[in-house]
């Protein structure tokens, strides 16, 4: 037997409410995309890079430690 009762023409079967998954508001999902594309993006910021203290690279370069040096004003590779 369907759950519901038809409609008027007979066609298609109405839903009772509160029957059937309810999944919420798109607004919600996209908020959870967003948190979590940020919580990934700031677990993966600073892979491939060493933080090391300035001194520590002045005495590389001057040793001859480094074979190339790259700066910008919020890093130096």
């Amino acid at each position: 037997m369907a759950i519901g009762k038809p409609n008027p023409r007979g066609k298609k079967l109405d839903k009772q409410p509160g029957s059937g998954p309810r999944f919420g508001s798109p607004l919600i999902y996209v908020l959870l995309l967003l948190v979590g594309f940020l919580l990934l993006r700031s677990l993966f910021q600073d892979a491939g890079f060493q933080r090391v203290p300035y001194s520590r690279l002045l005495e590389r370069v001057q040793s001859d430690g480094c074979q190339k040096v790259v700066l910008s004003n919020e890093w130096v590779k």
